[in-house]
């Protein structure tokens, strides 16, 4: 690939054989700053495709002869209107990624919109999506600050989790034709959570609704043909007005703190301010005027509904009726409001009743469903990283899987992990079924699934085993260092000189004013230590800060697979993030860092009392053994 710039315009040029997509997309990363507002690829390219500028891969012929297309990148200083070409089928990850657009119209073919295919657009006002679209991914349209105006079309079947987060979305609207209420339409958690619209009207077609949307709204109308269905998206709505304050700081605004109105045809629900006394996932104080139903004249059928939402709107409750619990009906037929009193005891009663039937296998599998937004299932398919951890973890507690979850106490728990150290399992995978235990009882305190957190009484009671692993060669840290202005780079090399572990990168300190970085997980030892940021990484980490206002900004596991495909591109053999901790063991060692200061920054626990009673070691002391590590080798 070769820059040009011709008539005020600054072109990537691309030859017949440049066709390695993953080195094309590390070249124009590495040259954003050139101000590229053009593609232009060789007519001869088999693999690659421009049009408009755009860049496309692609894929399998069809039968006219045409390609299928990819869009994968957009010249970072195209400006104005963006229109994706005809035969385009999905929209690449970070293909918009910090776009000049103003406007995109999607072509007609287009099927999906990947994670974070336009996150952090600041420009985007408008995007027209297309009849035909069907999927829009995690975190599509994170942070586009002026996209106030969208309509999503009936086709689409799936919005995942946070695709719209940190986007106003003032005018929302759903496509809502009754003759396609046969696309079953789900929407995950916190797809529309920033959602700034004053009123929204939910489709026909919607079956699944998750919390923490529509968090800023005021009003929802909610049309549903199978009744089926009311329980679960009012209990969402409902839940979202709960939100406690300490779980939503990045987002919550005190705005929202408002009655809710909610319209099931001709039936008005109304949901109170949030309630103080919210702990650990549930209400320690009555809550009066918990719900206004709003009698119209109704037939029998809509009667019956009116009853069905009084159920479903107690469910995030789950508090037994008594005095203290007003119900109001703007009726004097003293029949209805009996009814109404009974039908709220009894679905309260009866919650509890199933509540305490479930086995640890169910709240498992509710669990999984919850975090994964789908269906736990024994049949093969591809899995992340995340979810095959869980799912191995919950094979190794199989003795508890029928015994119901409710009845579990420590003991029973610890007798599980202790089977487990004494069948071989290592520390490592005892730690994926400590995690287990803590994941599964906070979703089980936050639905009042158990009566204790006994997870948190559960101990490894064999030592930690996992410093094993192959540290990167000189060779290989002369190339990271010569493409230090890749992101995924920059994050390889600060941990190469720190020495944590990637998860802890999460909840890192960062002071860049005193130059050090704070945390840790897993150990006493490793929690809350510090380290100071080597001089040679100090520009890494001031620029992710800038830039990211953090120095880890994906998840854990989307760093992991660019890692491996960044690293695949470098012919670098494949690494583990933990690999760089390990990188960083080997660096002390080499350049003769204190023994004890090595352990200090590392995290790893003293044998001595000595040691470990009485060593205090100042930033100052521990900068200068950090600054040994010498690293003027691998920059040339």
């Amino acid at each position: 690939m070769k820059i040009i710039q011709q008539d005020k315009k600054v072109i990537a040029c691309i030859g017949k054989d440049d066709t390695n997509e993953r080195k094309i997309i590390e070249m124009i990363e590495n040259v954003q700053d050139d101000g590229i507002t053009d593609f232009e690829v060789d007519a001869e390219n088999p693999r690659l495709y421009s049009k408009d500028g755009l860049l496309y891969g692609k894929k399998k012929m069809m039968p006219n002869g045409k390609a299928r297309l990819t869009l994968i990148a957009v010249p970072p200083d195209k400006k104005g209107t963006v229109e994706i070409a005809p035969g385009t089928e999905m929209i690449a990850s970070d293909a918009f990624t910090d776009s000049k657009a103003s406007k995109v119209i999607l072509s007609k073919t287009v099927t999906a919109i990947t994670p974070y295919a336009f996150n952090n657009c600041e420009n985007l006002k408008e995007v027209v999506l297309n009849e035909g679209l069907t999927h829009i991914d995690e975190c599509a349209f994170r942070r586009c600050p002026l996209l106030d105006n969208i309509t999503i079309p009936d086709t689409v079947l799936d919005i995942m989790a946070n695709a719209f987060c940190e986007s106003p979305l003032r005018n929302l609207k759903f496509q809502n034709r009754p003759q396609k209420c046969n696309n079953r339409f789900k929407i995950a958690y916190g797809a529309f959570g920033w959602c700034h619209a004053e009123e929204i009207e939910l489709p026909y077609r919607l079956v699944s609704l998750s919390d923490n949307n529509f968090l800023k709204v005021r009003r929802v109308v909610i049309n549903c043909y199978d009744t089926s269905d009311i329980e679960s998206i009012l209990n969402a709505l409902i839940v979202r007005n709960f939100v406690p304050l300490d779980e939503a700081s990045d987002y919550y605004d005190p705005r929202c703190n408002c009655a809710l109105e909610v319209c099931i045809g001709s039936v008005n629900v109304y949901i109170p301010k949030i309630m103080d006394g919210y702990v650990k996932g549930k209400f320690l104080e009555n809550i009066s005027d918990a719900m206004q139903l709003v009698e119209k004249p109704l037939n029998e059928k809509l009667h019956d509904l009116q009853m069905y939402a009084l159920d479903a709107a107690e469910t995030p409750f789950d508090a037994s009726y008594d005095a203290s619990m007003k119900v109001y009906c703007n009726t004097e037929d003293r029949e209805i409001k009996e009814k109404a009193k009974k039908i709220l005891g009894k679905y309260t009663q009866s919650q509890r009743e199933l509540a305490d039937q479930k086995t640890f296998e169910d709240v498992f599998k509710e669990f999984y469903l919850w975090k994964f937004k789908k269906e736990y299932t024994t049949k093969r398919g591809k899995r992340t990283s995340s979810e095959r951890s869980y799912r191995a973890a919950f094979k190794n507690c199989s003795k508890l899987h029928k015994n119901p979850f409710r009845a579990l106490t420590t003991d029973d728990l610890q007798k599980t992990m202790d089977e487990c150290a004494e069948k071989g399992l290592k520390h490592s995978s005892l730690e994926l079924v400590k995690n287990l235990y803590t994941q599964m009882y906070k979703y089980a305190d936050a639905n009042d699934l158990c009566d204790k957190k006994y997870s948190d009484y559960v101990k490894i009671g064999i030592p930690d085993d996992d410093e094993h692993g192959v540290p990167f060669s000189d060779e290989d840290l002369k190339i990271l260092w010569a493409h230090k202005e890749n992101d995924i780079i920059k994050v390889l090399l600060i941990n190469c000189y720190s020495g944590f572990r990637i998860s802890e990168f999460i909840n890192l300190e960062i002071n860049l004013e005193e130059r050090y970085l704070r945390g840790g997980l897993k150990t006493d030892a490793g929690r809350n230590r510090y380290v100071p940021i080597h001089s040679a990484i100090f520009p890494l980490v001031e620029y992710m800060v800038e830039k990211y206002s953090c120095i880890l900004f994906c998840s854990v596991d989307d760093f992991r697979e660019k890692m491996y495909e960044t690293l695949d591109m470098l012919g670098i053999e494949k690494h583990t993030p933990h690999d760089c901790r390990h990188t960083f063991n080997m660096l002390c060692d080499e350049y003769k860092v204190n023994e004890r200061d090595k352990k200090l920054m590392l995290g790893h626990a003293f044998s001595d009392v000595t040691n470990k009673v009485y060593l205090h070691r100042s930033i100052k002391n521990l900068n200068a053994e950090i600054e040994k590590i010498q690293i003027s080798h691998f920059c040339h």
